[in-house]
């Protein structure tokens, strides 16, 4: 199992969620933790109204892409239009 450590307000399943498939990896909090979940309609209506996430998502979901081996893994865009 590969590891990260992600200090300060993060994100994660935003691949799943913008191409609306499962999520292939798990997340656990070391210390107590705030969450918040959105579902892909939440997402979208959230960058409906705050267009600079959309970038940001956009931004880090690439990049994460690069760092993410892929296992026969489809490159489709996404389901969700981040404008």
């Amino acid at each position: 199992s590969q590891g990260a450590t992600e200090r300060g307000p993060v994100f994660f399943g935003e691949q799943a969620l913008l191409s609306r498939t499962r999520r292939s990896a798990t997340a656990k909090a070391c210390t107590r933790a705030k969450l918040l979940v959105l579902d892909a309609a939440d997402l979208e209506m959230l960058i409906e109204r705050e267009p600079y996430i959309a970038s940001h998502i956009r931004r880090i979901a690439s990049q994460r892409a690069e760092n993410t081996p892929q296992t026969g893994a489809s490159k489709e865009p996404p389901a969700v239009d981040l404008g």
